[in-house]
């Protein structure tokens, strides 16, 4: 009964986030004629603009592992573990 109650609120989250993108479906865009000859909408190449290949794998790849990394340490294996739990169990359950 509390295994299924801790996925109470995902659930919600769920259904809230699909009403939503389903909400979505009924709104009218924003149109606005343009012409493709406008040069105030035209932007020239500059290659000294560009961001490095570090900083994007940083910002996809090593950033969100941290985090997570760092979320599972914290809050894992949070309620679910009864009072007396083995420290290494709980150790590898963060690792895992």
């Amino acid at each position: 009964m509390r295994l299924v109650a801790s996925y109470i609120f995902d659930w919600f989250v769920i259904i809230a986030m699909a009403a939503l993108a389903g909400g979505w479906n009924w709104l009218e865009p924003f149109k606005r004629p343009f012409s493709p000859v406008d040069l105030s909408i035209s932007y020239p190449y500059k290659a000294d603009e560009m961001i490095p290949t570090w900083l994007l794998v940083l910002c996809s790849l090593i950033l969100p592992a941290g985090i997570i990394m760092v979320v599972c340490l914290v809050f894992v294996p949070g309620p679910t573990a009864e009072r007396g739990t083995p420290k290494s169990l709980i150790w590898r359950r963060k690792l895992w």
